[in-house]
């Protein structure tokens, strides 16, 4: 989630409505390293919540023509950022549910909601 166009508040109210009305599963926040949300979020429990740091250093303008001619193409041809290949790969997640563009579950074969 980014802190920019009001992307990360929207992200945060889709988070605290999922955590504090949704109980019965567990939740992994991504989130690039300088954009903790941690401190933003209002749940009635953090206990539950699992944070994870992503690398922003690939979201320039190669980055966004790489995502671009994925869509067009139909399936992930190109890898936007190996390092964070790898940490979804150590990360369970069942379905990502992102507020804005950032297809990390198209590029690494997440289902995921937009």
């Amino acid at each position: 989630m980014s802190r920019k166009l009001g992307l990360f508040q929207y992200a945060m109210s889709i988070a605290e409505g999922l955590i504090n009305y949704c109980p019965d599963f567990n939740y992994t926040i991504l989130y690039f390293a300088q954009e903790s949300p941690k401190e933003f979020l209002k749940v009635k429990s953090q206990a539950e919540i699992n944070y994870v740091s992503l690398d922003a250093s690939y979201n320039n303008t190669i980055g966004k023509i790489k995502v671009f001619l994925n869509c067009i193409i139909g399936k992930p041809i190109f890898t936007i950022n190996k390092k964070n290949k790898e940490i979804l790969k150590k990360v369970n997640i069942d379905l990502l549910v992102f507020p804005g563009q950032l297809l990390l579950g198209f590029e690494n074969s997440i289902p995921y909601i937009i």
